[in-house]
C-alpha cells in the first residue's frame, strides 16, 4: 500500500509521468504506445490534479502526430476530460494555448474527409470519423462554456476561431443524430451570445478585447 512506500507517492507518480512523457515523445504517432499512455494519463490526472497541467502538452502532442480517426477520438476524450476538470485552474489557459493548435491540426484532416467518409456509415472508417467528430464537438462545447472561450478571440489562438466555428457549422449538415446537432447549436448559441451582439455579457475573468 502507499503507506509502505519508501518514496512519497506524489513524487513517485511525478517520476512515472516524466518517464511516460519521454517514452511517448521518443515514438510519436505510435498507436499502441499512445493508447497505453492515454490510459496512464486518464489515471494520473486524478492523482496529481492541476500539477499535471504543465506536462500535458509534451505528453499529448506526440499522440496527435498523423493519428487515425480512432486515436484522434481517444485523445480528444482525454483532452476534454482535462479541460472539464481543470477549466478554472490557473494553468489551464496556458495548456489550451499550447495544445489546441496541435489538436486542430490533427482533427481537421478527418473533418475535411467527413463528407465522404461519414456518409459511408457501414464502413469502419466512416464510423470512426463520425465518433471523432462527436468527440471534437464535445471538446469545443467544453471550451465554449467556460472562461477559456475568450482565449479563442486573442493571440495565439485567434487564427483558429474560424476553422473551429466552421467545423461546428458543418457538423449540423454531416451528423444526423440529435445529440450532435444539439451540441453544435449550443456551441453556436454560446459564441453568438458572447461576440455577435452589440453589448455582449462577457464571462468572468475575460481578457480585455484586442
Amino acid at each position: 500500500c502507499a503507506a509502505r512506500l519508501a518514496e512519497d507517492p506524489g513524487n513517485l507518480y511525478s517520476r512515472a509521468l516524466g518517464a511516460v512523457v519521454s517514452a511517448v515523445g521518443a515514438l510519436p504517432g505510435h498507436a499502441r504506445l499512445g493508447g497505453a499512455c492515454r490510459l496512464f494519463l486518464h489515471r494520473i490526472v486524478e492523482c496529481l490534479g492541476p500539477a499535471v497541467l504543465p506536462v500535458l502538452p509534451a505528453a499529448l502532442r506526440p499522440m496527435l502526430v498523423a493519428p487515425d480517426p480512432k486515436d484522434t477520438c481517444d485523445t480528444l476524450v482525454l483532452v476534454n476530460q482535462v479541460l472539464s476538470r481543470f477549466k478554472d485552474a490557473a494553468g489551464c489557459g496556458a495548456l489550451l494555448d499550447a495544445l489546441l493548435p496541435h489538436v486542430v491540426s490533427a482533427v481537421m484532416p478527418h473533418l475535411a474527409a467527413a463528407p465522404t467518409t461519414v456518409a459511408s456509415q457501414a464502413s469502419q472508417e466512416g464510423r470512426e470519423v463520425r465518433e471523432a467528430y462527436k468527440a471534437w464537438l464535445q471538446t469545443v462545447h467544453t471550451i465554449a462554456h467556460c472562461p477559456l472561450v475568450h482565449r479563442l478571440a486573442v493571440d495565439p489562438l485567434r487564427a483558429l476561431l474560424q476553422p473551429v466555428v466552421s467545423s461546428v457549422v458543418d457538423a449540423l449538415a454531416l451528423l444526423d443524430d440529435a445529440p450532435s446537432a444539439k451540441l453544435a447549436v449550443q456551441i453556436l448559441t454560446r459564441l453568438t451570445a458572447l461576440w455577435a451582439t452589440e453589448d455582449p455579457s462577457p464571462l468572468p475573468d475575460a481578457p480585455p478585447a484586442p
